[in-house]
């Protein structure tokens, strides 16, 4: 599997910049008693969400109590596992060391979760919550305590199906708002500096207004409004579907789908005449085409785009295509694989373009793999990404507007990443709070002493994603 690279335009300059909002850095906590209760937390993972949520390629049944970790203040925390792996999914406690999940690693307060290219994943919460993230999506599960958990999104889109519980604010944060559950399904989006939040059921609570979205309604973090969610784009929306799959799996009631159920509608009452009988048909020649999956493909400037056709084989599931540089027969759990629902077009184009060529197959998806297809052998079109010219960069601050704006010498085609933390040093992804193409942001406003540096964004895996690190400027707030 290809590494993800991160892709961001350029943000739209405005004459007052909005202000970001306070999300805070959540740091892993330690405790004696983690150690003691730590294969407690991995038996309940494994034993207690079979009434909510469960999800894995191996079709293994995952169940979740409500087990809670008590740190040495006598606080209550959720623990987290993952539960489900599609493709090259990594977590981390520090957002610079990075470990390939297989599924069933157990994740805490503070730790980040990615997934990179045509990869997917599951975080299931102790209380039966799921965390569902799409491909190219990273988050940091900030707070966990069992009165306050929030989602940190730092990029790509996350569905939330929320436990109802009315001790408990579970809120998806992003560098602009932080949506509240009441009690909710929803996506979260926050893609080149815009969020848009889709309610599938029931409510969510925008926190900088108050303002509530009701179920079939969408938000909008640059216009601030609230619209209807597109009933047609959502059928061919395959994150969405991928979750109603993942819901009606594990076993979510009709009516908890909400919005991504079905749309029963009333029979219009038509009066008719009776047809006359019509006359017998000869019946139809017999199929001579074989039975199975028949696939093809080629190269598009999206990248690599696969068509397929069905006889004889039949899927409520959907697929899996299967790719690999040299198994000229790639399999599903051995090679690189990414899930396709169950859509009339039949064609999926997936995003490569390295140049390089691979062999790929479809398969039918239900749980495991079967009716491969024929072998196709394709290469991908050749779309580098622009490298950064080196430079400095120079960093000032006006104290009248606690705004930063900064100087630079080289290039910087891809804009910039502002890094911000109570510690001297900061570093991207860790302590990034924003994106931006110009070169001035207006900085946090809550109390404290911040330490700010800006750097190039590379778009890619290079230099760990920024080069070319600014000074470092202090500034604090009373």
């Amino acid at each position: 599997m290809e590494n993800q690279t991160e892709q961001a335009a350029p943000e739209q300059s405005q004459s007052t910049p909005a202000q970001p909002v306070d999300i805070k850095q959540a740091k892993p906590k330690k405790s004696m008693l983690m150690f003691a209760g730590i294969a407690l937390i991995l038996v309940a993972i494994a034993a207690g969400a079979y009434f909510l949520f469960t999800g894995g390629d191996d079709d293994t049944t995952e169940t979740v109590q409500e087990t809670m970790q008590t740190d040495e203040a006598g606080s209550q925390s959720l623990q987290a596992a993952v539960t489900l792996v599609e493709g090259n999914v990594q977590f981390s406690s520090d957002a610079k060391s990075w470990t390939d999940a297989v599924g069933g690693e157990t994740v805490g307060e503070g730790d980040y979760v990615r997934t990179l290219t045509d990869s997917r994943t599951v975080v299931l919460l102790d209380d039966g919550s799921a965390i569902r993230l799409d491909a190219a999506s990273y988050i940091q599960l900030a707070s966990s305590n069992t009165q306050y958990v929030e989602i940190k999104l730092l990029g790509g889109q996350v569905y939330t199906r929320v436990v109802e519980d009315s001790s408990r604010v579970f809120s998806v944060a992003t560098e602009n708002d932080s949506y509240e559950a009441q009690g909710t399904a929803y996506t979260t989006s926050a893609i080149e500096g815009k969020d848009k939040v889709e309610v599938y059921q029931s409510q969510i609570k925008v926190k900088s207004s108050g303002e509530l979205v009701d179920e079939g309604k969408s938000y909008d973090s640059d216009e601030k409004t609230v619209g209807d969610i597109d009933e047609d784009s959502l059928k061919t929306n395959e994150f969405a579907q991928w979750n109603k799959e993942q819901d009606v799996n594990s076993g979510v009631d009709e009516a908890k789908l909400g919005f991504l159920g079905e749309k029963v509608e009333e029979p219009k009452q038509v009066e008719t005449t009776p047809e006359p009988k019509p006359a017998p048909t000869p019946a139809p020649a017999p199929d001579t085409t074989p039975s199975g999956i028949t696939l093809s493909g080629n190269a598009v400037d999206g990248g690599v785009k696969l068509t397929w056709s069905m006889n004889g084989v039949s899927t409520k599931d959907g697929f899996k295509i299967v790719r690999d540089k040299s198994d000229s027969t790639p399999t599903y759990g051995v090679n690189s694989s990414t899930y396709v629902g169950n859509n009339s077009t039949r064609s999926y184009t997936l995003d490569l373009k390295d140049g390089k060529s691979y062999y790929f197959r479809v398969c039918v998806y239900d749980g495991d793999c079967s009716n491969y297809s024929n072998s196709v052998r394709v290469t991908a079109p050749f779309a580098p990404i622009e490298e950064v010219q080196a430079g400095t960069v120079t960093l000032s601050y006006d104290e009248a507007n606690n705004k930063a704006s900064w100087t630079f010498t080289g290039t910087a085609p891809h804009g910039f990443k502002v890094v911000h933390s109570t510690a001297t040093g900061p570093t991207y992804p860790a302590n990034s709070i924003a994106y931006t193409g110009s070169t001035s942001k207006v900085l946090p406003s809550e109390p404290g002493t911040y330490y700010v540096r800006v750097c190039k964004y590379t778009a890619s895996d290079a230099y760990g994603g920024c080069t070319d690190y600014s000074n470092e400027i202090t500034y604090t707030i009373d």
